[in-house]
């Protein structure tokens, strides 16, 4: 897991604050947001930005794990 090897890496909690709200996860996604440094979300829908799509937070997860971020 990226925030286990970099438990600060703003866009993990972004991404993960992305997931949680698609899972319906209100609590958990606020809670990585305050990690990123964004304060004030109360609209979680606001996370499902267009134009990012599973694969490319696949993609991105996966490119900050092995350190290529």
């Amino acid at each position: 897991m990226v925030l286990e090897r970099s438990p600060r890496h703003r866009t993990a909690h972004r991404l993960y604050a992305q997931g949680a709200a698609r899972q319906g996860d209100a609590e958990a996604a606020r809670a990585h947001l305050r990690q990123a440094g964004v304060e004030g979300v109360e609209d979680l829908e606001a996370l499902d930005s267009p134009g990012v799509g599973a694969e490319e937070v696949v993609r991105i997860v996966r490119a900050a794990a092995n350190g290529c971020w």
